[in-house]
């Protein structure tokens, strides 16, 4: 137990840039990171591989409240020559919808979950 948490604490596992801005943003040096995606995100256990298979490389992108947080935080790995990161500032990123036209027909597919439940 000891161990896991140890490899949490010090973000064991994350790209080495990505590894730097956590640990500068959990010791203060930066401000603003939220976190990676895949610290910010929950899942039931029967959906976790779906949910990593689908998001691969970007549950290791990280979130900042805002683009001055993002680009300074890239100042930062660009000082220390820590590696690289992709950043999803909060203030900038913009959420997708699915069209009403596209679920309709999703639900309208002979294999949608609605007549698989009817069989």
């Amino acid at each position: 137990m000891r161990a896991l948490k140890s490899l949490e604490a010090d973000f064991s596992g994350f790209y080495s840039g990505v590894r730097a801005v956590l640990v500068a943003n959990k010791e203060g040096q930066l401000r603003g990171v939220d976190g990676a995606v895949a610290e910010l995100i929950s899942v039931e256990d029967m959906y976790i591989k779906a949910v990593e298979t689908a998001l691969g490389g970007a549950m290791q992108h990280i979130v900042t409240a805002s683009e001055v947080e993002a680009r300074n935080a890239i100042g930062y790995l660009k000082k220390k020559n820590a590696g690289r990161a992709t950043f999803l500032p909060r203030d900038v990123i913009r959420s997708r919808k699915i069209s009403p036209a596209s679920i309709r027909i999703v639900e309208g597919h002979r294999n949608s979950s609605e007549q698989q439940t009817n069989s």
